[in-house]
């Protein structure tokens, strides 16, 4: 990726206008995570404040923490309940701080494999089949589109998109599975709360429920862009005039066409894969467990 932006003047300009478009959408997408991420992590440490604010009213003096823990020593008195709140509040924006980083990481260099795949698409468009030698001397790839440079370049996305999940697989397993389990909870939840009157309660529980739907949503939107991607590879060679090409390029037409069967995935933990389908399965289950737990809890 770097050496990729190194030689961005190099590029053509149907090349840079494919890095700067993803770009541009990783930048709105990091933002726009950041923005919902904060936000959610405000509202939870701030709702102990609210609680005991709203217990003072009711003459009950009990103080709340951010985490709910036990302790060997009395935290209720001062200066130990400040110092221990402090803490809690640190360590939740750091716990933040650490969830924005990996998967703003994850996206850009998502992205950036989506940009060439893109880049793979844009050179089998645009491909001269009448010269089918190759121009690839010092240039890198993505500069030439002869069809030797194409099958090395989609070999060596493969590749990297096996490095992104041996990298990513751990943490993109917990983070998908620990927001579709609050996914499951928050929904019941906020029943709960609505039909309690607690509005502050409903704000803080629809803070979490969006910005864990908006996680899944974005990895499953990641892994479809993925798939779209790559499979538009074959559907580009399709529509190649292979009936006035020689049986050396038809030969090389099967090939990237077989390769390009199989599509890219992303996958959580090599078990789920990321999609909208995926996404849409997840968002009916949580739904469909909050109504269960609804149903036992009013019988």
């Amino acid at each position: 990726m770097y050496h990729d932006w190194k030689n961005y003047p190099n590029f053509d300009r149907r090349v840079q206008k494919i890095f700067i478009s993803n770009a541009y959408c990783g930048r709105k997408l990091n933002l726009f995570f950041f923005v919902i991420l904060f936000f959610a992590a405000f509202v939870y440490v701030i709702s102990p404040m609210y609680l005991q604010w709203k217990q003072m009213a009711l003459c009950d003096k009990m103080r709340i923490l951010v985490f709910k823990s036990k302790f060997s020593f009395d935290f209720q008195t001062s200066p130990n309940y400040e110092i221990l709140y402090l803490f809690q509040t640190v360590v939740c924006l750091y716990l933040c701080l650490t969830i924005f980083a990996s998967d703003s990481f994850l996206v850009i260099i998502v992205l950036h494999l989506i940009s060439q795949l893109e880049i793979i698409v844009n050179n089998i468009r645009h491909w001269d089949y009448k010269n089918v030698n190759c121009r690839l001397k010092v240039m890198e790839f993505g500069e030439c589109n002869c069809f030797k440079c194409i099958i090395e370049h989609h070999v060596q996305l493969r590749r990297n998109l096996k490095i992104i999940q041996d990298s990513f697989n751990i943490i993109m397993f917990l983070q998908f599975t620990s927001n579709a389990f609050i996914l499951c909870v928050q929904g019941y939840i906020i029943v709960k709360a609505t039909y309690a009157g607690n509005l502050f309660g409903l704000l803080s529980y629809m803070s979490y429920i969006f910005f864990s739907t908006f996680n899944v949503f974005m990895y499953c939107k990641l892994g479809e862009h993925i798939i779209e991607k790559s499979t538009s590879i074959s559907r580009e060679v399709g529509e190649i005039p292979w009936y006035n090409m020689n049986v050396k390029c038809r030969r090389l037409l099967i090939i990237i066409i077989q390769r390009s069967n199989k599509p890219f995935e992303l996958k959580a933990g090599h078990y789920f894969i990321m999609s909208l389908a995926t996404y849409k399965s997840i968002i009916i289950t949580a739904f469909t467990y909050a109504s269960c737990l609804l149903a036992l809890s009013e019988k």
